[in-house]
């Protein structure tokens, strides 16, 4: 019996110890808590006083006391956004979202610093979750979609970006962005078709944007239709800004390219004329210009004048720099002329066969007939893989040799 009551003494006693501790623990716990609520509300009115600083320092102080509130830790993200430290104010509101992870503001400004930071996967999967839990917000559909298709376009994977933006232009068909991307896409796969056909979608929803205008252009360009091509840059520089001076100069450039291949050689060079006048640095216009004068022959000084601007502004472009020199070509000037289309030769991944021609022309004129008909040969290889003719060529090298 000793012993039994000796244990029963011993279980009451420590019993009334740790109930002791539990009480001054939880009075501890509430007095950091209360102490953390305060400090917080103070961070508040500091704020809103804008003594930034102190407010900043406050809510730190706050978390140290109680570093479960959701609420703090989502304001100290706010004041990490705006110290430009992106990947703190992250795991600031990571914190704010662990503790309160049905609060759909945390969970939206989390996508949005994920897809600040780079991280998309994770940013297009909170989209997808407030899509489906905020059908009221079509904008968070809006913005999985977009996000995805621009991660997957910089992955690689064009089909299925393609297939989100096509998503997006079917659910918001106001978003031009979704459409230009296409757009691009098109462009660059060479798909004259397929960008005729969005830019006539397109422009039934945005009938005064210049872009689609001028993609829509390229597409008849792309399928040797000059004469629809000018008809649609012609409607695309009516309904330009009139502030929009770079845009009224493509399409003034484009219409002067085309006039020249439809032998209007007047109408060409005031197209270029006007497209410089809207903007003087257009290099394209400044370098199709100086190149069509050239093969003229006409005003041989303005066109070395453009041509070595261009030059002097793209030092490393292989194309323009062929472009003076062929107007030095025209003007005499053989031994530079020599030095700046070898330097072009140079400069060019994949050498044109207007190169070599060039080249093996310059060479002739200087006199090195053997060495240009070996140009000229190379000219021919090009000119064959490029599909075009080679007689002139052909008639070159024979009365050469």
């Amino acid at each position: 019996m000793r012993k039994v009551g000796f244990f029963v003494f011993l279980f009451v006693f420590c019993g009334g110890v740790l109930a002791d501790e539990v009480v001054v623990a939880q009075s501890l716990f509430s007095r950091d808590k209360f102490l953390s609520d305060s400090l917080f509300v103070e961070s508040l009115r500091l704020k809103y006083q804008e003594d930034y600083e102190e407010a900043f320092e406050a809510l730190q102080q706050s978390l140290k006391l109680d570093s479960t509130s959701a609420v703090a830790w989502y304001e100290l993200s706010h004041y990490y956004v705006l110290l430009q430290e992106p990947e703190r104010a992250l795991a600031s509101l990571k914190q704010a979202y662990a503790y309160q992870p049905d609060n759909q503001t945390y969970k939206s400004e989390l996508a949005e610093l994920y897809h600040a930071t780079k991280q998309y996967e994770q940013a297009i999967a909170l989209y997808r979750e407030l899509a489906k839990a905020r059908p009221d917000k079509p904008e968070y559909g809006y913005y999985a979609l977009r996000l995805n298709g621009d991660y997957l376009l910089s992955q690689g994977k064009i089909a299925e970006a393609k297939a989100q933006y096509y998503e997006l232009t079917k659910t918001v068909p106001d978003d031009i962005v979704a459409w230009l991307q296409l757009l691009q896409i098109a462009i660059r796969e060479a798909d004259a078709t397929s960008v005729t056909a969005l830019c006539d979608s397109a422009l039934q929803q945005f009938p005064n944007v210049a872009e689609f205008y001028f993609y829509k252009g390229m597409s008849y360009l792309l399928g040797h239709n000059l004469k629809a091509a000018l008809k649609v840059y012609s409607a695309g520089l009516a309904v330009t800004d009139e502030d929009d001076r770079e845009m009224q100069s493509s399409f003034l450039e484009q219409m002067g390219d085309i006039y020249y291949r439809q032998g209007n050689k007047k109408k060409a060079f005031e197209a270029f004329e006007l497209a410089l006048e809207a903007n003087p640095h257009n290099i394209s216009a400044l370098n199709n210009y100086a190149y069509y004068l050239s093969l003229l022959k006409m005003d041989l000084d303005k066109a070395e004048r453009m041509a070595s601007e261009v030059v002097r502004q793209q030092p490393n472009n292989g194309t323009y720099i062929d472009t003076y020199a062929w107007v030095l070509f025209q003007k005499g000037n053989y031994n530079l002329a020599k030095f700046y289309i070898e330097s072009a030769i140079s400069k060019s991944p994949e050498p044109s066969s207007e190169l070599f021609e060039h080249y093996g022309d310059i060479l002739h004129a200087l006199g090195n007939t053997t060495q240009a008909v070996v140009e000229w040969q190379k000219a021919i290889v090009r000119k064959h893989a490029e599909g075009e003719k080679v007689k002139d060529l052909e008639r070159k090298i024979k009365k050469a040799k």
